[in-house]
């Protein structure tokens, strides 16, 4: 959060927004934010910690699924995914691992929260 609360090479303050991704690279997790256009179009600004990176993603094509509720849901959300994809024919793009997209702040309650998981597909039908 530290990035766009102006830690930043210009220290410019960088409007949150929404989903929040959280996908799983080895055993660290990893959060993602979307940076809202005007930023993006003009060059992000680099972040000041080393353990930060912008990275600009390519027009991808992905199956979703919405679930309620706290992050431990995700398996279970993540196995039905899978299942529907499968169901539907379509392939999942090799080494494609679920993201999770989270759209509401953390004092909205529990029960209230609006998820997404996200699984990177193929265009083609099997």
């Amino acid at each position: 959060f530290k990035y766009i609360d102006k830690s930043n090479s210009k220290s410019e303050k960088i409007a949150m927004t929404t989903p929040v991704f959280m996908g799983v690279d080895g055993n660290e997790g990893e959060m993602s934010f979307v940076l809202p256009k005007v930023v993006a179009s003009k060059g992000a600004p680099t972040p000041n910690s080393e353990a930060l990176y912008i990275n600009e993603m390519n027009p991808t094509i992905f199956a979703a699924m919405r679930f309620r509720g706290k992050p431990s849901k995700e398996k279970e959300a993540a196995t039905k995914l899978i299942k529907k994809i499968k169901d539907a024919g379509f392939n999942i793009s090799k080494n494609a691992k679920p993201i999770f997209a989270y759209y509401d702040p953390p004092w909205i309650p529990v029960f209230l929260r609006k998820n997404e998981v996200l699984i990177q597909i193929n265009n083609i039908k099997k």
